[in-house]
């Protein structure tokens, strides 16, 4: 069976490759994302058993879907191979060996805590997995950057009213995420998204204000937010799409102008450079319209402490905690102290105080994994920057700006975990691991599957 890869038709009938289970899945792979961010906040215990069972649904339907047609083709990304061997790693740090003294003993500090956190693993990397291999055409990857899109705008203007409007302090959206860092990463992971796509030209006017609006309204909210690290992460984000927009290939960048588009088609915006800038001066004019002074105050706050001899509050306490975290991993180097056992071990270094996260993921995944986890995590860095290099270099134009936008998000969430613990957080995680197999799903359009066979 020959299957056009990028039309997502099967050359033998004709038919569509993507069938109702399979479009199922995909549905609550979305769904999902939208159901833990607006669960998180308040139902967290909850929030991840749900998502456990509707992966579990997902998952039932994309077999389904495979067996009932009678062929197996799986797609095996580059950065899924690191994520499988988190999993194994995280297994094997459970089991209990007893030594030569007769005691028994695991390389978790916390076994059943290591067991929860690899069993969430699990679950995320079947997510990606049916991500990763559904969306099987340009319309499907189309409709689900837009779909994200109108989610994104449709949070950020909740976030607006009620951090502006009712509280004035700009705060985020407490009911679904509590923790303002946590808030701005999601937003920076979405808006890249329209920004990407305001360049081109199939898009109308309409459309593009319509990006224009999106992208705005989801900057104020991560500004709005008063995270440093979002308005660190939006800054890189804005400064990675201005940058790798110029790695495009020469036949995308002459695709953005046709000499035939109609008045209505043609691009308001002829080079990412000047979408960023548009968008940057729609977030000023937006912070202004509703109440600039919180972001402000925050800014000028923190340039007054960084100048300050006292570099503690500029950290709001993680300097000490990056410093316990760096004891934790000197004494445990090479394999950690187990995915999952960072809280427990804490209490027992330096000040003995209660410290759930380390505030930078990968220090935490350091202090968990040791030198093995470190491994993992540059094995994964390494595919991911191969796979988005591969995107970029679509042969279709908007697939490439697509890329973009999905790798840019992706960008931004990295440098803020550099200062919080976004993908730790489930609804992050979840939309980090849907854009990622986006951009997957872009650069796999040209090459061939890893694994591909033909039932009986």
């Amino acid at each position: 069976m020959i299957t056009n890869r990028l039309s997502g038709k099967v050359d033998t009938d004709g038919q569509q490759q993507t069938s109702t289970l399979a479009t199922a899945a995909e549905l609550l792979l979305v769904a999902s994302i939208m159901i833990t961010a607006l669960a998180f906040g308040r139902f967290r215990a909850r929030t991840v058993g749900i998502f456990e069972v509707v992966t579990a649904i997902a998952t039932t339907l994309w077999v389904a879907n495979l067996l009932i047609g009678k062929r197996l083709h799986i797609t095996i990304t580059s950065t899924a191979l690191p994520i499988v061997a988190l999993v194994l790693y995280g297994l094997l740090q459970t089991v209990k060996l007893r030594s030569g003294l007769g005691v028994t003993e695991s390389l978790s500090r916390d076994v059943q805590a290591t067991r929860t956190v690899v069993t969430l693993l699990f679950f995320l990397l079947l997510a990606f997995m049916i991500a990763s291999n559904s969306f099987a055409n340009r319309q499907r990857l189309s409709g689900l950057a837009n779909s994200l899109i109108v989610y994104g705008l449709a949070v950020a203007a909740v976030a607006v009213i009620y951090g502006y409007l009712t509280s004035g302090e700009g705060q985020g959206l407490p009911a679904a995420f509590p923790n303002r860092n946590h808030f701005a990463g999601h937003m920076e992971l979405l808006v890249t998204l329209p920004i990407a796509l305001l360049v081109g030209d199939r898009a109308s006017r309409k459309k593009q204000a319509f990006y224009i609006l999106a992208a705005s309204a989801m900057g104020v909210a991560v500004v709005g937010s008063l995270s440093r690290g979002g308005m660190i992460g939006l800054g890189a984000s804005l400064a990675f799409i201005v940058v790798l927009s110029s790695r495009f290939p020469e036949r995308v960048r002459r695709n953005t102008i046709t000499p035939w588009a109609s008045r209505s088609r043609v691009p308001i915006f002829r080079s990412h450079f000047t979408a960023v800038l548009a968008v940057g001066a729609a977030i000023l004019t937006g912070l202004v319209l509703i109440g600039a002074r919180p972001a402000l105050h925050r800014v000028a706050e923190t340039v007054r402490e960084m100048k300050g001899a006292d570099r503690e509050d500029f950290t709001d306490g993680r300097k000490r905690i990056w410093n316990n975290t760096l004891g934790i991993i000197h004494a445990n180097p090479v394999f950690g102290v187990g995915l999952g056992a960072f809280p427990i071990v804490y209490e027992t270094y330096n000040d003995a105080s209660a410290v759930g996260r380390a505030h930078n993921d990968y220090l935490q995944l350091l202090a968990e994994g040791g030198v093995v986890g470190g491994a993992l995590a540059l094995w994964f860095l390494i595919a991911l920057s191969r796979t988005i290099s591969r995107g970029l270099r679509s042969s279709d134009p908007m697939l490439a700006r697509l890329a973009l936008g999905s790798a840019a998000g992706i960008f931004a969430i990295l440098v803020h975990s550099l200062f919080d613990y976004n993908l730790q957080v489930l609804p992050n995680v979840l939309l980090f691991l849907l854009l990622l197999a986006l951009t997957s799903r872009i650069a796999e359009f040209d090459a061939k599957t890893i694994t591909s066979a033909r039932l009986p």
